[in-house]
């Protein structure tokens, strides 16, 4: 140990003079290492640890918090993300999609693998103001859509994933869940199929579409995961219907939601 430094235990976090202090992850007995300057000052070195009269490191600043109303903060949101991702090839309409779902994750890459057939917006825009329903594969994603707008054009969410009939019907035909939800569901009026989880539930979505018992106007297809994932939606991305995919691995409930909120703004503008 080098001089002047002096090991100990402690769970706790550390207090300093100014009245802050750390904080982090659950705290747990770690070795701790403090620095004596030999002024009467300790430096922290190392996992937050429970010494008196401690000094904030000198090197140490904390970000500014700007001040910012609560009706402002989408829209300075969105002026960031279009300020550091700079022009794209997207339509304003395809933008509008892109810009939400990096919104929703705080990922960029999203607007390198987002995929739009070139009538998604139109299919989508059409589904929703026909006054259609939203067949969402999770309840996370049905309770993330924005029901309220969509109610305005006369449409509602469905999500049968809950179902005691759904959990009947998985197990009576050894399928999972989310594709016993979409096959009940497939003729209540759907125009948008919103799948972000789960990849079975897309590969359903597809299959009934081959088979001619399902007509969506749009698929969304942005599961996320390393199970079939990129390849379901690289399969989607090859469907000669309207689709908006997100290619790889990423994508997930929020990013699914997020693009059918888009689209609903867009069509209730």
């Amino acid at each position: 140990m080098q001089a002047g430094l002096s090991a100990e235990y402690s769970s706790d976090y550390a207090t300093y003079q100014d009245g802050t202090s750390d904080c982090g992850a659950t705290p747990v007995m770690m070795p701790q290492e403090r620095l004596d300057t030999g002024d009467g000052s300790l430096y922290y070195m190392g996992r937050p640890a429970a010494f008196t009269n401690l000094t904030r490191p000198h090197s140490m600043t904390l970000p500014t918090i700007h001040s910012i109303s609560p009706l402002e903060i989408e829209a300075e949101s969105f002026r960031i993300i279009e300020a550091e991702l700079g022009p794209t090839a997207f339509t304003p309409e395809q933008f509008a999609v892109v810009r939400r779902c990096i919104h929703a994750t705080g990922d960029f890459s999203f607007a390198e693998t987002l995929r739009f057939h070139p009538l998604a917006i139109q299919a989508g825009l059409r589904a929703i103001r026909s006054g259609k329903n939203i067949l969402a594969d999770v309840t996370m994603a049905a309770s993330g859509i924005s029901k309220s707008l969509l109610a305005r054009c006369g449409g509602r969410v469905i999500c049968r994933v809950a179902d005691e009939e759904t959990a009947e019907r998985a197990a009576d035909g050894m399928m999972t869940r989310s594709e016993a939800a979409v096959e009940l569901a497939a003729g209540e009026n759907i125009g948008i199929a919103v799948i972000g989880n789960a990849p079975t539930a897309l590969l359903k979505v597809m299959e009934l579409i081959r088979r001619g018992v399902f007509n969506p106007d749009l698929v969304i297809g942005v599961p996320v995961g390393f199970v079939n994932a990129a390849e379901s939606k690289e399969i989607l991305a090859s469907k000669p219907y309207p689709f908006i995919t997100a290619l790889g691995r990423k994508g997930g409930t929020p990013v699914a939601v997020a693009a059918v909120n888009a689209l609903l703004r867009l069509a209730v503008a």
